[in-house]
């Protein structure tokens, strides 16, 4: 989706950490795009991620293993951090584990960027941003499959805004 926004929970897979067990690295192991936005946003809720949830830890049990995180992209915009992002990151920084968030875009130079967030001992939040380095596989077939329907739906949408007279 090149001039729109989608988004959808990650899951991802640290096989290195510190002695301390922080970690060193991240595997991106699956994700399920949930929504296809605008131009400028996207979103989803934990319901529809209730919905999915059961069915990916049946047809992956090693995903039970992963931190749970977030993959939206830019489209083109090139990957950043934006505030509402940033937002998202200390919002969601667990008492224990991490959350780990990936931003993609299709602008060339500037195609991810990675972050995770957690809560130190004193339940301040740390959001931790790194370079990547991705193989981009290649989209399977239960991908797009999943990817049309969030198209199909994003169709059928239709969203009414009002805006006030007069200032008020």
């Amino acid at each position: 989706f090149p001039a729109k926004e989608w988004s959808g929970p990650a899951w991802y897979y640290t096989s290195k950490s510190s002695k301390e067990g922080f970690p060193e690295d991240f595997q991106l192991m699956d994700f399920h795009p949930l929504d296809l936005g605008d131009t400028s946003s996207t979103e989803w809720d934990s319901d529809d991620f209730a919905k999915i949830l059961k069915t990916k830890y049946k047809t992956n049990k090693a995903l039970k293993k992963c931190y749970i995180g977030l993959l939206h992209s830019h489209h083109n915009m090139g990957a950043f951090f934006s505030g509402t992002d940033s937002d998202t990151l200390e919002e969601m920084a667990p008492k224990e584990g991490f959350y780990p968030s990936l931003v993609v875009s299709t602008k060339a130079d500037k195609e991810f960027a990675f972050a995770f967030s957690y809560l130190d001992q004193y339940g301040k939040t740390t959001i931790c941003k790194d370079d990547v380095k991705l193989d981009v596989p290649k989209a399977s077939d239960e991908w797009k499959a999943i990817a049309k329907k969030i198209k199909d739906d994003a169709k059928s949408t239709v969203m009414t805004t009002y805006k006030p007279r007069n200032g008020y």
